[in-house]
């Protein structure tokens, strides 16, 4: 089972049974500000939640797949102490 960036640095012993995974989306082009709306913002507040349906069973753990947006800030790395390479966000919020 992958190990979490909590349990790779060290700060918790425990391996969790619930792990989420961030696919991030493809580049979109950037919302001309001019468009934004009160209406449109008011359509989007109405609306529920985006929620994932990428749910997967492996094991004795559970994997839900998010789809966040496209922020360019992940490469693959070796977490402190060495290990596999895993992908990382590369800090910064």
């Amino acid at each position: 089972m992958e190990r979490p960036a909590v349990f790779l640095h060290g700060l918790n012993g425990q391996i969790p049974q619930f792990i989420y995974v961030n696919q991030e989306q493809s580049p979109k082009p950037r919302p001309d500000a001019a468009t934004l709306s009160q209406e449109s913002l008011d359509r989007a507040f109405r609306r529920g939640q985006r929620r994932s349906t990428l749910l997967y069973r492996y094991e004795d753990g559970e994997f839900l797949i998010l789809s966040g947006k496209h922020a360019g800030q992940v490469e693959a790395g070796s977490p402190p102490g060495g290990g596999e390479n895993v992908a990382v966000k590369k800090g910064g919020c």
